[in-house]
């Protein structure tokens, strides 16, 4: 099992200090993947799911949400997985309502539009 929190640690770190070059995005595009597919079982999921992680898939949503790339879908699908539990489901509720959060909802609500153009 700390195979899992080490890769889902190692994984979360690896986002945020990646920039936009298409190394980068390939790297947070595979990050993202192995994080998801650790999420997806039960035996797995307590450990990939951390609150300073939220921080990260936030920024990287809001980093990507305009760009042609699977990585907002992916961290969208992520953040679902973990919301089927209850507790986690309370954690990202009162992330995601805090100041800082909600800055980024707006900037990410913001560039969307300029998406679908």
């Amino acid at each position: 099992m700390w195979c899992s929190e080490f890769m889902s640690h190692f994984c979360y770190g690896i986002m945020a200090q990646a920039i936009r070059s298409e190394v980068d995005k390939q790297l947070i595009e595979r990050c993202s993947r192995i994080i998801l597919n650790l999420a997806r079982y039960n035996s797995t999921t307590v450990n990939t799911f951390q609150e300073g992680g939220l921080v990260t898939i936030a920024q990287m949503l809001l980093r990507w949400c305009d760009k042609d790339s699977e990585i907002f879908n992916t961290l969208c699908t992520l953040i679902w997985v973990f919301a089927h539990c209850p507790k986690k489901r309370k954690i990202i509720h009162n992330y995601m309502t805090n100041t800082e959060a909600i800055y980024m909802v707006r900037e990410t609500k913001s560039l969307l539009p300029a998406r679908k153009r």
